[in-house]
């Protein structure tokens, strides 16, 4: 909000009044009050020559007659209390500048979803019939009125703003991270105060923002990207030319992966494959600079696809922490990837192996708390009965060939001494698999414990991680440089370092080691980011999550 001179004001009044006629004949029709609210009785106001000021009893009636309002009490009042109950939202008897930001916000929430969340037919009303005309505001129960509903309605707001529009248990989305709780009273105070941009006070992670300016980005490119591609698996070789290759330019230059100066030729060259291997990492292909039937499918779906896909993205990250201060581990799981973190700063990436869609990674946080080296592979009960089970009914010496032995009340017994056809729905049973080269979980594991029985493990199927779609697991996470990990988290142990890492990691014994300080791990998912080179990621959806969110969102 920019400084506006005094003789501008008469100008900013009659475009501001302007937008609040057309903010409220836009908006979604709402069925009137019955009870119109509460009247301030004359004992609680105070004479006209202090009116920067009301008695505190207004407030307390107030907010024991509107419904809406009593669900924030508590924020409504340390909000006045801390302002020794002065208005907010006015000037003398003239509505402030803050007013038409906080509109202006509202308006854009509007134009982001479906729905009419957070609208005020009554505030829509007072400020449409009164204007922002010097002393529009005289009658002090008006007064008073309209700025006890801007500052109750701004909670409203900040509630499906800030904590997000999906209000049931997301368990029931299956994200098991917890919703932060969020105070809204910095936000408040820097709006009411004119602070011009808003963003430092939002209670949110700084990927929202980044979202945010795509999804503006992205609308624009909806309006301009009218052309599909229709491709013929042609085996195209540098310095061909091909009529659709403009059109092809043409998509790649709006979505920011090829310069605009590059747009005129036709020809199969450099430059076009340096732009199909930019839009090819951003949305996770196989990076080859190739024409590809996989890469014109891409190209082709909908703009307005995509733009729901930022949407439901930013719907999540309501839901998370703000940037967090100090050492995490992320692993996003449509990305395949784990990031570790310090400050919100990238320390570093690797390749991560997932859960298949029927064994899928859940999407949860804990604390990594212990590092197994050589560690046993205790078999869940789940792959005992529906994998094993039918293989050890035919031929117990299974077991001895994948070097795993069966425990009964602890003690390690012949898997020959077992009636496997006994069993059916459940085994009565301990099985694992012994250290060594071949065990399922490597040469090391990092816990953090949880009900779920996921952790990060190393794996000796290391050619998984070459390919583009990584979810081939029974839910844990397979890390593709597992010393590097170790390495971060025992740094500050004068003991350990690369070598006694290596040598602890190939002993053939287990060994525990109990971190002194745990780090954060969030097991996270989304298909739509901002990479740190400013560029819009997309994943697809692996587990259907973005589906079920958009059944409730939409």
């Amino acid at each position: 909000m920019q400084v506006v001179l005094p003789d501008m004001l008469p100008l900013l009044r009659l475009i501001v009044l302007l937008f609040l006629i057309n903010s409220c004949t836009s908006s979604p029709e709402k069925k009137e009050k019955e009870n119109a609210g509460v009247v301030f009785p004359e004992q609680y106001l105070l004479p006209a020559d202090s009116v920067a000021s009301f008695d505190s009893s207004a407030l307390t009636a107030f907010l024991s007659t509107e419904r809406t309002a009593e669900k924030y009490s508590a924020e409504i009042r340390d909000f006045y209390n801390r302002r020794n109950y002065t208005f907010a939202w006015f000037y003398g008897d003239t509505l402030s500048g803050a007013v038409y930001t906080f509109y202006d916000q509202l308006r854009w929430f509007w134009e982001t979803g479906t729905d009419s969340l957070a609208y005020n037919a009554e505030l829509d009303s007072l400020l449409m019939n009164t204007g922002n005309a010097p002393g529009s505001f005289p009658d002090l129960q008006q007064k008073l009125r309209t700025e006890f509903i801007l500052t109750s309605h701004f909670f409203e707001y900040a509630r499906y703003q800030y904590e997000g529009r999906i209000a049931k248990d997301l368990r029931k989305l299956d994200w098991y991270i917890p919703r932060g709780r969020k105070n809204y009273q910095m936000l408040l105070d820097s709006l009411v105060a004119g602070v011009p941009d808003l963003a430092a006070s939002e209670p949110l992670n700084r990927q929202y923002h980044l979202l945010k300016k795509q999804l503006a980005i992205y609308k624009e490119i909806s309006l301009k990207d009218t052309l599909a591609l229709r491709f013929a698996n042609y085996d195209l070789r540098e310095g061909d030319s091909l009529p659709f290759l403009k059109v092809l330019r043409f998509k790649l230059a709006l979505r920011g992966d090829l310069s605009s100066a590059d747009t005129v030729s036709s020809r199969y060259d450099a430059s076009l494959q340096k732009g199909i291997r930019n839009y090819q990492q951003r949305t996770g292909m196989t990076v080859d600079g190739k024409v590809t039937s996989s890469l014109i499918s891409h190209l082709n779906i909908p703009v307005n696809e995509h733009i729901r896909t930022i949407l439901l993205n930013m719907e999540r990250l309501r839901w998370v922490p703000d940037d967090r201060i100090g050492e995490y581990i992320f692993v996003n799981i449509p990305e395949f990837r784990l990031h570790v973190n310090r400050d919100s700063v990238l320390l570093f990436s690797m390749n991560v192996v997932v859960g298949k869609e029927a064994t899928q990674t859940v999407v949860f946080s804990g604390l990594l708390s212990t590092i197994v080296f050589c560690p046993y592979w205790n078999i869940p009960q789940s792959i005992i009965v529906n994998e094993m089970l039918p293989i050890l009914k035919r031929n117990p010496g299974y077991l001895v060939a994948k070097n795993m032995e069966v425990l009964k009340n602890g003690k390690v017994v012949s898997p020959y001494s077992i009636n496997w056809r006994a069993y059916t729905r459940s085994v009565p049973l301990q099985i694992r698999q012994r250290p060594g080269p071949n065990n399922s979980l490597g040469n090391i594991k990092f816990v953090f414990p949880n009900e779920y029985a996921i952790y990060l493990h190393d794996t000796p199927a290391r050619h998984l991680f070459d390919n583009t779609g990584r979810s081939y697991s029974h839910g844990c996470i397979r890390i593709a440089e597992p010393v590097k990990l170790a390495e971060f988290l025992l740094k500050d142990d004068p003991q350990w370092n690369t070598e006694s890492i290596e040598k602890a990691m190939y002993a053939g014994k287990e060994q525990k080691v109990n971190l002194e300080r745990k780090v954060p791990v969030f097991i996270g998912y989304f298909t739509a980011w901002v990479d740190r080179n400013g560029r819009l990621n997309l994943r697809k959806d692996i587990y259907g999550h973005d589906q079920r969110l958009a059944k409730e969102l939409f």
